[in-house]
């Protein structure tokens, strides 16, 4: 990678991720950022955001810039899709929203709250009082 295309990033608890200018502008703060201010090495911090989280964002960002369909027709994001949320616990899931949020991730929010709905639209009353910890 080379460094014109590149952006650093650096999560709340101190690591970071280099990630190609063109996946991380998928974040509205992140672009407005790098933007706004010249800096170099084009390093962001995000103060509200754990490492593992950040990672995963970066994961679904960098699906989004791929093309939706494979040479043989398959669709690429869908596949994805399906097996992005496969060893998110709810904790997590609650992380991975406030993330996308914080870091202006409109495809990953709009899909983190379509997932959180259909969890809630498949569970009874006493599984959702339980994902809210309400006796």
């Amino acid at each position: 990678m080379s460094s014109s295309s590149v952006i650093i990033l650096k999560s709340f608890d101190g690591e970071t991720i280099e990630v190609e200018e063109n996946v991380v502008y998928h974040s509205k703060l992140i672009e407005r950022v790098c933007r706004t201010i010249e800096m170099n090495p084009r390093i962001v911090p995000l103060f509200n955001v754990r490492y593992n989280i950040l990672a995963k964002v970066i994961d679904f960002m960098k699906h989004e810039t791929e093309p939706l369909m494979t040479a043989n027709g398959g669709d690429v994001r869908r596949s994805f899709h399906a097996h992005f949320l496969d060893d998110v616990d709810n904790d997590m899931m609650v992380n991975l929203v406030n993330a996308a949020h914080y870091m202006g991730v409109e495809s990953l929010e709009n899909y983190l709250v379509g997932a959180v709905q259909r969890n809630f639209n498949q569970n009874d009353v006493n599984s959702i009082g339980g994902y809210f910890a309400i006796p």
